[in-house]
């Protein structure tokens, strides 16, 4: 069977789904995020229900994965994908199984070439979220291919853990830099056999399709969902010594109202001996919550970056999930 007809399959059966979803009320929703066990932030969220409702479905390779996902159990997990847009590899996955390959090998490695090097980094910080991030000509033989973080709900999974490299994606580009693996419900009994026994990244290609390019690499992509920088950011506090975007203030909110946190009225950088924390002070009179740690939000940078002798600063970038935030600019 065609691979490009078996993506075909599951794109309409989306399209019904999106027409009449009244017709699928017997069967569990496909919005399984809103329920996960993994805490997403409501960005993350509304950027899935946008590749729910608009995605287009295209196939999607493995780079590296938490390895409990490969396990029976009931955590939800992240890890990184390649995925392109491009018809060519609807019906050739196994060259995108090729250029995930090659971005693994630069995991912990220094080529002095500012882009591969930039690249690696992606692989090699775990914690560095990818949201849409364009692959360098050079690792993927002139396509346009992307990086991106995709969280592994195991109810989007034939048998509920990850059994082949290539997965069924849904991706919006150059909206959404997330993207989400396509819900179950989407799945047909072909698609299900074909990729859980590995006869899709298995599949014997006679030469991968060579494009000739004169730039770099893709454009950097400022998507209105799953962005990784806010293309304008609105700074709702300047106060010394700290700069908040109304993005990341909103972000804040959400995790305290979640869980049940009271809610801020500002942010504020504040020093107690050798620990920097980021403060958020409440309405009214009652003192003030250090729920977040600055070292919380700067463990995986580079210990250059945050020098305690020069005091704090950091130019941070937009992570939709839980553990990074939305920050721009933090300064003490």
């Amino acid at each position: 069977m065609s691979l490009t007809l078996l993506l075909n399959e599951s794109q309409e059966k989306l399209k019904q789904w999106r027409e009449n979803q009244q017709l699928f009320q017997s069967v569990a929703s496909p919005r399984s995020y809103y329920h996960s066990n993994s805490v997403l932030p409501y960005a993350a969220k509304k950027a899935y229900d946008n590749l729910l409702m608009e995605g287009t479905v295209v196939w999607g390779s493995l780079v590296q994965a938490n390895t409990g996902i490969f396990q029976p159990g009931n955590e939800d997990l992240p890890a990184l994908y390649v995925f392109s847009q491009e018809d060519y590899f609807k019906e050739f996955p196994p060259h995108l199984v090729e250029i995930s390959s090659r971005l693994f090998a630069l995991k912990g490695t220094k080529t002095g070439q500012p882009l591969i090097d930039e690249t690696a980094e992606r692989i090699t910080n775990e914690y560095k979220n990818s949201c849409g991030y364009p692959i360098p000509y050079r690792l993927t033989d002139g396509h346009d291919v992307f990086l991106s973080v995709v969280f592994l709900f195991r109810d989007h999974l034939p048998y509920g853990r990850l059994t082949s490299r290539i997965m069924p994606l849904l991706v919006n580009l150059p909206h959404n830099g997330l993207a989400l693996p396509l819900p179950l419900n989407f799945w047909t009994e072909e698609l299900i056999y074909q990729v859980s026994t590995g006869a899709v990244q298995n599949l014997e290609v006679p030469h991968w399709d060579l494009v000739w390019q004169t730039r770099s690499r893709p454009e950097l992509l400022r998507p209105e969902f799953g962005g990784e920088v806010e293309s304008n950011p609105r700074w709702i506090t300047a106060l010394p010594p700290i700069q908040v975007s109304e993005a990341a203030y909103n972000q804040i909110c959400h995790k305290l109202r979640f869980h049940s946190l009271l809610f801020p009225k500002r942010v504020f950088i504040r020093r107690e001996g050798d620990t920097f924390s980021m403060a958020l002070k409440p309405r009214g009179n009652m003192r003030a919550n250090p729920h977040i740690q600055v070292r919380d939000i700067t463990f995986y940078y580079p210990p250059d970056e945050f020098s305690r002798k020069h005091g704090v600063s950091i130019e941070f970038t937009d992570g939709t999930f839980d553990r990074e935030f939305v920050f721009r600019r933090v300064t003490a």
